[in-house]
């Protein structure tokens, strides 16, 4: 019986391995198979690079967006397939993601869209266009790219946690509410807060920040009910609740201090890619200030973010003086 069972198997085996050398011999299964799996450079280039945006998304991204990061990573395996038509599905993958990053994310997201769209760009001039409006088209992303990142190094730099012990005053910078919930911006730039305060018990803070469109209670409200939940006494926490502006956070919460502490230093809690500008305004309206950043989000969201400001950098130099002076003569109307 096992001699017999041994004689069916071999000849199996030997039937299975002239049908497999026959169909291994036609051109078509061998051609397929040549290109499919042809290490070139553009497979490796084609490889390295939607692994690495793959990873980029799914890890960048809200919990609540993940999805886009596997769709991402499927269509990246196929892409790989493809090799044709392989710019056009990617450019239409990045323009998926730019109308998702703009449509459906917060304003950091919006921003970050600007990223996959000057990929498109770049891909479409390199593969398509002519010498002389590819080189005009490079040259103007290298340009735009060299000159925002020229921009954002003073706001990288004033990113930095400079706080001084023992200040009596923070201010605590407002930031979305959505309707009575802070959003995970306020509820990072609180938790610095908070931390700051407990550290340094003599310290008040002043949480500043209006009601905007689609919020039911102000900013400050927000922040006020937020910290006394978690132990901050309700003596040590200044309700500024006027302001609409980053400006007008700063010059309505300069009316609260102290004219003995004017003149100290103010801790400046907010989010790490915004102290720039908070402390160039504060500083601007006569307060002398430190930058208390507080966590930073999700990675995609945080650069957004920071372009975002590099393009608020560019308003506050050219009009700032503006925005300053139409603060400051509101804040002395209050006074009054």
């Amino acid at each position: 019986m096992q001699l017999v069972l041994i004689c069916v198997t071999f000849h199996v085996y030997i039937d299975s391995y002239k049908l497999i050398d026959h169909y291994w011999n036609m051109h078509m299964i061998k051609n397929l198979l040549k290109n499919t799996f042809k290490f070139d450079k553009q497979w490796w280039v084609g490889s390295v690079l939607f692994i690495l945006i793959s990873v980029f998304i799914f890890f960048g991204l809200h919990p609540h967006y993940r999805f886009v990061g596997i769709i991402v990573m499927l269509i990246a395996c196929s892409l790989l397939f493809l090799r044709s038509i392989w710019p056009w599905i990617t450019c239409l993958v990045f323009l998926a993601f730019t109308a998702f990053l703009w449509i459906l994310g917060p304003s950091g997201y919006k921003f970050a869209s600007l990223i996959p769209l000057l990929v498109i760009i770049l891909i479409i001039s390199i593969c398509y266009l002519k010498n002389p409006i590819k080189r005009l088209i490079i040259l103007a992303v290298s340009v735009f790219s060299l000159i925002l990142s020229i921009i954002e190094i003073p706001i990288v730099l004033s990113s930095k946690n400079d706080a001084k012990p023992e200040m009596k005053y923070i201010i605590v910078l407002g930031a979305a509410v959505y309707g009575k919930e802070p959003s995970i911006s306020l509820r990072n730039r609180m938790d610095a807060a908070i931390s700051y305060l407990r550290k340094n018990p003599d310290t008040k803070a002043i949480v500043s920040g209006g009601q905007g469109k689609g919020e039911d209670i102000s900013e400050a409200e927000c922040m006020y009910q937020y910290m006394i939940h978690k132990g901050i006494e309700k003596d040590r926490i200044i309700i500024e609740d006027k302001s609409t502006s980053t400006m007008e956070n700063l010059a309505y919460s300069k009316n609260y201090l102290n004219e003995k502490y004017a003149e100290e230093i103010i801790g400046i809690v907010s989010s790490s890619y915004h102290l720039y500008r908070a402390k160039y305004m504060a500083e601007s309206i006569g307060l002398n200030v430190c930058g208390i950043p507080c966590e930073d989000g999700y990675p995609i969201y945080m650069i957004g973010m920071y372009i975002r400001e590099g393009f608020a950098a560019i308003k506050l130099w050219s009009i700032g003086t503006f925005e300053r002076d139409s603060c400051i003569a509101s804040a002395n109307m209050m006074i009054r």
